[in-house]
This record gives structure tokens, C-alpha cells and sequence, in this order.
């Protein structure tokens, strides 16, 4: 699969990528439709940011979450990153879940 469905999945927009990627809405736009390929730089950003979604940035291969709560960590540790502009590989986050 590629950067559409990597993203999808992730829950992200473009505009929320590109903002993640430090690049414009349309050069997202132009990676997903018309083919264009991202800088290294990108590619290596998108890596951290879909941790483990994207396989292989070159073949564009997908390698889909455990679940529905891992994407929303990955979600939420980009918000984070994005936040307060780190590269969101440098965000942890541990959930507990206690009592029944």
C-alpha cells in the first residue's frame, strides 16, 4: 500500500502530516497522487511518525497496527510531538490499565 493508506490509517490528514513533516499540504498531496517521491528527510520522518505502519518507504509497502489502540497512541504521540516540536520518535507513551 502506500502513503494514503499509511496515513488513513494513522487517522492523520494531509495538512496534519504535512504540519508533523515540517512540508505544505500540497507536497503530501503530491506524494499521494501524483507519485512524486518524498525527500529522504521525509521519508525518514514518516517512518517515526506511522512506526510501523510504513515497512519500506521506497516500496511503499504497508504492515498494518496490532489494533485500533495502537493507532490511537501513534495518534496521540504525534499530537504530542507536534506540539511541542519534537521528532515524535523522542515520545513515549505508557499505558496502565488498573482495576476491572
Amino acid at each position: 500500500m502506500n502513503i494514503r493508506t499509511s496515513r488513513l490509517a494513522a487517522g492523520l490528514s494531509q495538512a496534519e502530516l504535512a504540519r508533523a513533516l515540517g512540508v505544505t499540504q500540497p507536497a503530501v498531496n503530491s506524494w499521494e497522487r501524483r507519485g512524486v517521491k518524498p525527500r529522504p528527510a521525509s521519508v525518514r520522518k514518516m517512518k517515526d511518525i506511522f512506526a510501523g505502519v510504513i515497512q519500506s518507504a521506497k516500496s511503499q509497502t504497508y504492515d498494518p497496527p496490532v489494533s485500533t489502540y495502537d493507532l490511537a497512541i501513534e495518534k496521540a504521540k504525534l499530537e504530542i510531538a507536534t506540539a511541542l516540536q519534537l521528532p515524535p520518535g523522542l515520545v513515549t507513551i505508557r499505558v496502565q490499565i488498573s482495576g476491572q
